[in-house]
C-alpha cells in the first residue's frame, strides 16, 4: 500500500492569554544556532523531558537518551529488557509486539515513567492485539523495572490504542491519557481521547473515562498532548478535524476533513473543555494537514503550541511501498 510521506514544516504559534488566542511575536526567544547542538538521528516521534538537575531525556524506539551538556553529548540506555516481546491471546494465538508512540514523565518525586503502545508488529489481518503499557525508573532513567498495562484488548481490525501521554494532578496520581478509535461507532473517522488514573502508593488502575467525545462530533480526535499552566489548569492539543467544515470553511459539503490542530482546558486535568480549532491549513480543501501538535508552558506563562503540516510545502511528495 502506498502511503504519503509528510513533508514536515515547523510552525510555531504562541498563546498569549486564555481563551484569547493569537500568535505572537516571537524575538525574544532565543533559538540556537542549529551548528550548536549536533544532529541526533531518531525515528518516529521522539519525546524530550527533563530531570531536576538539568539533564535532558529522550524517549524513543524502546531507548532513553540521557545528556548533561544540553545536547551536546548523549548516553544510550535500552529501556525494554523488562518488557514483553509476545503477548498469547484466550484463542491462543501469539502476538509479536511492536513498541511504539514512547513518551516520557517525570513524576514530582522524581520516578520516571516511559509509556508506550504495544500491538499486533506487522498485522496484515485476522486477530489484532492492541494495549497501553509504561514502565517506571526511580535511579534517573538508568533502569527500569517491569511494565504495567494500562490498557488492553483483541479485535479483528488495526483498531485499538494509541498515543499515550501523561499529567501528574496530585502527587499520588498520575493519568494516563491515550487515543482510542476502537470503542467508537465509525473507526474510519471517529476516536476519542480517554484516560486512566494510576495511584503511585497502591499501583491501582482505574477504568477509562472519555475525556475528548470525537464520536459526538464525527471527529477523529488522536494524539492528546497536555501542558501544565502557569497560573493553575491545564491544556490539552489533539489531532482534530475539521468537522463538516464547521469552523474553518462552513460551506465545505465534502464531509470530515483533513487534520487541524484543536486546544481544549481544563482546571483539573479529567474535565475537558470542547476543543476549539487553534490552526489550520491554508490549503485544507487540497488536502493538507497540520498534525501531530505538541504544547509546553514556557517559564514566563506563555505557551507554545507546534505541529507537522504540508503547508507552504512546494517540493515533490513522494511515495513508497
Amino acid at each position: 500500500m502506498k502511503k504519503a510521506l509528510i513533508a514536515i514544516i515547523a510552525a510555531l504559534f504562541i498563546i498569549m492569554a486564555v481563551p484569547a488566542f493569537a500568535a505572537a511575536d516571537l524575538s525574544d526567544i532565543v533559538f540556537a544556532e542549529e551548528s550548536a547542538t549536533p544532529a541526533l538521528s531518531v525515528s518516529g516521534y521522539p519525546r524530550f523531558e527533563t530531570l531536576d538537575d538539568g539533564t535532558l531525556l529522550l524517549f524513543n524506539s524502546g531507548v532513553v537518551r540521557k545528556s548533561t551538556d544540553n545536547g551536546a553529548t548523549w548516553k544510550r540506555v535500552a529501556i525494554t529488557q523488562n518488557s514483553a516481546d509476545t503477548v498469547v491471546s484466550s484463542t491462543g494465538t501469539t502476538h509479536n509486539l511492536s513498541r511504539e508512540n514512547w513518551q516520557g514523565f517525570v513524576c514530582n518525586d522524581g520516578t520516571v515513567i516511559a509509556a508506550y503502545r504495544a500491538r499486533t508488529k506487522n498485522y496484515t489481518s485476522g486477530e489484532f492485539y492492541t494495549s497501553i503499557r509504561f514502565m517506571t525508573s526511580t535511579d534517573d532513567a538508568e533502569t527500569f523495572d517491569n511494565e504495567v498495562i494500562v490498557a488492553e484488548a483483541v479485535t479483528d481490525s488495526f483498531n485499538g490504542y494509541w498515543e499515550p501521554f501523561m499529567i501528574q494532578p496530585d502527587d499520588n496520581t498520575v493519568l494516563v491519557y491515550y487515543s482510542d478509535d476502537l470503542n467508537v461507532t465509525n473507526s474510519n473517522s471517529q476516536q476519542n481521547i480517554v484516560y486512566h488514573e494510576y495511584n503511585l502508593t497502591t499501583k491501582a488502575i482505574g477504568t477509562q473515562v472519555v475525556a475528548i467525545n470525537g464520536v459526538s462530533r464525527n471527529s477523529r480526535d488522536g494524539m492528546p498532548v497536555i501542558t501544565e499552566l502557569r497560573y493553575g489548569g491545564y491544556a490539552m492539543v489533539i489531532e482534530t478535524h475539521d468537522y463538516l467544515g464547521r469552523f474553518y470553511l462552513p460551506t465545505l459539503t465534502y464531509g470530515n476533513s483533513v487534520f487541524v490542530v484543536g486546544l481544549s482546558l481544563s482546571e483539573d486535568g479529567k474535565t475537558w473543555s470542547a476543543p476549539v480549532p487553534v490552526v489550520a491549513p491554508a490549503n485544507i480543501t487540497g488536502g493538507d494537514r497540520c498534525a501531530a501538535p505538541y504544547i509546553t508552558t514556557l517559564p514566563d506563562g506563555r505557551v507554545i503550541i507546534s505541529y507537522m503540516t504540508e503547508d507552504g510545502y512546494t517540493g515533490e511528495r513522494v511515495t513508497v511501498d
